[in-house]
C-alpha cells in the first residue's frame, strides 16, 4: 500500500477526503500538515508488533572495526546470527574474535520515516496487510485528538486499540509435512 492509498482511506474516516483527489486529498490544511507525524507515530508502533524483518552480511576480515558491529540505524532488535558464536551488548555486536568470514545478521528493523514532503505515490509501507488495515484508525485517532468539538478522536483511537489487540505477531508459523506414502506397520 502506497502513503496515498492510506491517507485516502484515513480522510475517508474522517470525512475529509477531497472531492478532487487528483490535486489534493483534502482540503483541510491542518489535517494535510500533520497526518505525515501522525502516520509515523503509528506506524512505528504498529512495526513493534507486526516486525519487519531484514538481513545483511557483514564480513569481519574486511571490516575496518573487525569483530565488534555496530547496529545500523535501522536495527531495532536482532532475531539471529548465523556464522559464529557472538554477543550483543548494547546496539553492539561482539563476534568470536577468532572468527573471520562472513556473519549472516537476521534482525526486525523500523520503518522508513515518512518526510514532510514524501512523495504519497513514491512511498511504500513495509507493514504486512493487517497491520495496514488497522493503521487508519490509529492515524485518525491522533489527528482528531485535540478536536475538543467532537468525540470522534476519542473513538478512532479506541477501535485502533482494539484492532491492534487481535493483530497476530507472530512472523512465520512453522509448517509440517507427514509423509504418508509409505504405510507403517
Amino acid at each position: 500500500m502506497t502513503l496515498k492509498q492510506m491517507k485516502e482511506k484515513v480522510y475517508r474516516i474522517i470525512e475529509e477526503l477531497s472531492e478532487d483527489t487528483a490535486t489534493r486529498l483534502t482540503d483541510d490544511p491542518d489535517y494535510e500538515k500533520k497526518i505525515n507525524d501522525c502516520t509515523n507515530v503509528v506506524l512505528n508502533e504498529l512495526a513493534r508488533i507486526k516486525k519487519i524483518p531484514a538481513r545483511t552480511v557483514y564480513n569481519t576480515e574486511t571490516s575496518t572495526t573487525g569483530n565488534v558491529y555496530n547496529f545500523p540505524s535501522d536495527m531495532y532488535q536482532v532475531f539471529k546470527i548465523l556464522g559464529c558464536e557472538y554477543q550483543v551488548i548494547g546496539k553492539t555486536i561482539i563476534f568470536d574474535e577468532n572468527y573471520k568470514g562472513d556473519v549472516e545478521i537476521y534482525y526486525y528493523k523500523y520503518p522508513e520515516i515518512i518526510a514532510e514532503d514524501e512523495d504519497d505515490e513514491e512511498y511504500v509501507f513495509e507493514l504486512d496487510q493487517d497491520a495496514l488495515e488497522v493503521m487508519p484508525f490509529g492515524i485518525a485517532g491522533d489527528m482528531l485528538k485535540s478536536d475538543p468539538s467532537t468525540n470522534y478522536g476519542a473513538y478512532y483511537s479506541s477501535r485502533y486499540n482494539e484492532l491492534k489487540q487481535m493483530l497476530d505477531s507472530r512472523t512465520t508459523n512453522g509448517l509440517i509435512f507427514i509423509d504418508t506414502s509409505e504405510a507403517i506397520d
